[in-house]
């Protein structure tokens, strides 16, 4: 025959029991929600346009290859970046988002089907920790000379 003092020792022992899991629970889902509220990627997003003296798409989205140098370079609109960071391909409405870690990268483009049309120069951009940076890409005319 158990004692009743016994069958108040097996009693709250397992209250502490359920206690301990249910804070381990408790503890483990706010974690979980603050680690992912609180994750932000950082990186650059934006869109690829004709520049606005361009008559025949002036400002219109358009689908092209994004470059991200980590230095800065002269870009040459009649050839891509020998070795870029990352290269990418707009939609076809012209947008482009990519995660980077934070700090300065220069940006270019130039219109997808290798024709006539590329940035002046590449823009430089400061990604900062925990947010996407915008930018707008213009894309003028450029003839050979």
């Amino acid at each position: 025959m158990v004692s009743s003092g016994g069958r108040l020792k097996v009693f709250y022992r397992r209250w502490w029991m359920e206690m301990a899991v249910s804070l381990l629970v408790v503890v483990a889902a706010v974690s979980l929600v603050i680690s992912l509220s609180s994750r932000h990627e950082s990186g650059i997003k934006g869109v690829v346009r004709c520049a606005a003296d361009v008559t025949s798409c002036r400002l219109t989205p358009v689908t092209a290859v994004v470059y991200v140098m980590l230095d800065r370079v002269v870009f040459n609109p009649f050839g891509p970046p020998l070795e870029p960071y990352k290269r990418l391909v707009t939609a076809s409405s012209g947008h482009f988002q990519i995660a980077l870690a934070p700090g300065t990268y220069w940006i270019a483009a130039e219109k997808r089907d290798n024709s006539v049309y590329a940035s002046d120069e590449f823009a430089k951009v400061t990604v900062q920790a925990g947010r996407m940076t915008d930018i707008t890409l213009d894309l003028d005319l450029h003839l050979p000379q």
